[in-house]
């Protein structure tokens, strides 16, 4: 028992160095629950299990094992909710309660599926959040949405989402739903009858999932102006970005591609 815990503090405090070396100088998360197996993974490749309180430091990828899920809160009131199989890394999270406007928020989501709500920074300056995936960069407007990895599906409960990437950006708004198969193709609204089973079930229990004390509620009005108009030549900063679904909502995928969702949402 001894030795087991003197390994996880080793482990910790390397990726706590590793943090401070690439210039973080404090945890941008906590993780409010974890189940089975969760680890986090240094830049330099350190890797330590997570358990509940732990902080996360900027840099850090969170992966989690075959069954297992974690639940990340954030001081804006933010969430996210890893499901099983899913790697997602902590960019670059600052945040100041005196002035939410200046924080920064920037998640890459690597591989899995995973549900985000958002806090007081997109709230404040919703340029300020971004979610980046290898399809398209993902924007908000103060809202609750889920993600799967394979080619990229939207949909959208509350609030308004934007995927940006080398074809343009287009904005989609609650109860659409939206798709895009690379970072090269516009992302486009999509009809709702072909979820692939293993995607709806990842986003079914990402939906389940008890949020953490002091997230953030849906802001009232989600309406979205202009919902599903592309608006031209990428904007800066458009990248990458994957399959993405709002709320307890679903991904909708078409042929090879939604079939590889739902391997890659289910399965490594």
């Amino acid at each position: 028992m001894l030795d087991a815990r003197l390994t996880r503090l080793l482990g910790w405090t390397l990726i706590a160095f590793s943090a401070a070396l690439s210039g973080v100088a404090h945890a941008a998360g906590t993780f409010d629950s974890v189940q089975g197996n969760v680890v986090m993974i240094s830049p330099s490749g350190n890797r330590v299990a997570a358990a509940q309180g732990e902080t996360i430091p900027n840099g850090t990828v969170v992966s989690t094992g075959d069954g297992a899920q974690a639940v990340l809160k954030f001081d804006d009131g933010g969430a996210v909710v890893l499901n099983q199989n899913t790697e997602f890394r902590l960019v670059d999270y600052r945040y100041d309660a005196a002035k939410p406007d200046t924080g920064r928020s920037v998640f890459d989501f690597l591989k899995g599926a995973a549900r985000f709500v958002t806090g007081l920074i997109a709230r404040a300056e919703p340029a300020n959040y971004k979610l980046r995936t290898k399809q398209m960069t993902i924007g908000v407007r103060g809202t609750d949405f889920s993600v799967a990895s394979g080619s990229l599906t939207l949909s959208v409960t509350h609030g308004v989402v934007t995927g940006t990437n080398a074809a343009g950006t287009v904005a989609f708004g609650p109860g659409q739903f939206g798709f895009a198969p690379n970072a090269g193709t516009l992302p486009t609204v999509i009809g709702a009858g072909q979820l692939p089973p293993g995607v709806a079930n990842a986003f079914a229990r990402l939906g389940a999932v008890p949020l953490p004390a002091g997230t953030l509620p849906p802001a009232p009005g989600g309406a979205a102006g202009g919902a599903g108009a592309a608006t031209g030549a990428a904007a800066e900063g458009g990248a990458s970005g994957t399959v993405l679904a709002i709320g307890a909502g679903a991904a909708l995928l078409t042929g090879a591609a939604a079939h590889h969702a739902d391997e890659t949402t289910t399965h490594h």
